[in-house]
This record gives C-alpha cells, sequence and structure tokens, in this order.
C-alpha cells in the first residue's frame, strides 16, 4: 500500500510518496515529479527532477507546475531536504 504525505513546497500543497507510479496510471490533470535521493544516502533526498532512474527516493504530486532550474532539476536547500526525508 502507498503512504502519501501531505507538505508545504516553496508554497506549493504538494503529496510524496516512496513508491514509483507507472505513466499509465498517473492522472493527465496532475504534475508529476520524481526525487533523487544523494549517492551516498539513501534517506537523503537532493532534486527535484521530471524523471529519475538512478538514486530514486520518490514522487511528489503537485496540482502546479514547478520552475525546474536550468539543469532541469530542483536542488532541496537543507530545510527542504528535511521536509521530503522520511
Amino acid at each position: 500500500m502507498t503512504e502519501w504525505r501531505a507538505v508545504t513546497f516553496r508554497g506549493h500543497e504538494v503529496n510524496v510518496c516512496e513508491a514509483r507510479i507507472k505513466m499509465e496510471s498517473r492522472d493527465p490533470d496532475l504534475y508529476y515529479y520524481e526525487i533523487r535521493h544523494s549517492d551516498s544516502d539513501w534517506g537523503n533526498p537532493v532534486t527535484i527532477e521530471e524523471a529519475v532512474v538512478v538514486n530514486f527516493f520518490g514522487i511528489l504530486i503537485s496540482k502546479l507546475p514547478l520552475q525546474l532550474g536550468p539543469n532541469r532539476c530542483i536542488r532541496l536547500n537543507k530545510t527542504e531536504q528535511q521536509l521530503f526525508s522520511y
């Protein structure tokens, strides 16, 4: 069973969980992002990206799009890392 948590991230109400969600199961009216953990600590989320293959930490779902940075990701600061940690 997938356990969801509601959090406020940069002014957006979002939901996060540790599980992957298949593309065909995703609601087309929502925005899905994947969270990457650090190379050295699986419990330390470091970025939010459109897709993560290696170092997958979890999924973030938002009703509004997030602004990704020039590297097509959002780097999480220490406070945000704690927000997403399980």
